[in-house]
């Protein structure tokens, strides 16, 4: 294995792994609260789910901004370096800017109380680059294995 791999996967990608884990299970937010978890997301959706994260105490909300971000910041680069392809690191990036962007705007939405239109297309652009990073990433290792 590559050594620019093995680190990123012991330094990004683990710790990243641990960080999504813990935002899931160990911080005490209702999973509907989650927009991390709403796809396909629409204006509606959103501002349903951040409904929801207005009832969320600011510890909470705190926490789950720092996990979510430092997922963000671990996760899709350490994903990108990884990847072979140029074309599979530009969308994990994409990806990775969504989540963060994403994440701003539902702290400004926890805030100011306005949910912003604009953040669920954040969300989908995240899942859609993300699931295409994947796909792209992994499909020439499936058509090696026939």
């Amino acid at each position: 294995m590559e050594k620019k791999k093995k680190t990123a996967i012991q330094f990004l990608l683990l710790p990243s792994i641990f960080l999504y884990l813990a935002m899931l299970f160990l911080i005490p937010i209702d999973k509907a609260a989650l927009v991390d978890l709403l796809f396909p997301s629409n204006a509606a959706s959103y501002a349903e789910v951040m409904e929801l994260y207005q009832m969320v105490p600011f510890k909470w909300v705190l926490l789950l901004f720092i996990t979510d971000t430092l997922f963000a910041l671990t996760f899709y680069p350490g994903m990108a370096l990884v990847s072979k392809w140029r074309a599979v690191q530009v969308l994990f990036v994409i990806s990775g800017v969504s989540d963060i962007s994403e994440n701003c705007m539902s702290l400004y939405t926890y805030f100011t109380h306005n949910s912003v239109p604009f953040a669920a297309s954040l969300t989908n652009l995240k899942f859609v680059a993300l699931g295409a990073a994947l796909i792209l990433a992994f499909l020439p290792n499936l058509s090696k294995r026939r």
